[in-house]
């Protein structure tokens, strides 16, 4: 649906503090280059994993599946679970303003 109806506007990132203004034409084409990826990759992997996350326990990061499934640990989604960090981002536990901001946002506590 997002490939079809998801429309962005100049405008819409006025209000956003970047660091570049933002190229609509080349966010578009990252865009759907990643949907036709995620598209291939999930005709790639078993049904039964469907929205999963793959967590290597060998770097301790969560990873885009690729090669031999069975080194990877599943992850399935649980109400008021855990936020999970996804490649080199850095941890919430070590952001005090944005632990806050997520408490806030969602009237608990973190």
């Amino acid at each position: 649906m997002l490939a079809r109806k998801g429309r962005f506007h100049a405008e819409d990132f006025e209000p956003l503090q970047l660091m570049e203004k933002i190229d609509l034409s080349q966010l578009k084409q990252t865009w759907l280059a990643a949907i036709d990826d995620a598209r291939v990759l999930v005709k790639t992997l078993p049904p039964k994993d469907a929205g999963c996350l793959y967590y290597d326990p060998v770097i301790e990061k969560f990873v885009t599946p690729s090669g031999d499934l069975a080194r990877f640990v599943r992850h399935r989604g649980s109400r008021g679970g855990v936020l999970p960090l996804v490649g080199d981002c850095p941890s919430i536990e070590t952001d005090k303003e944005a632990r806050r901001l997520l408490a806030e946002r969602c009237n608990a506590e973190v």
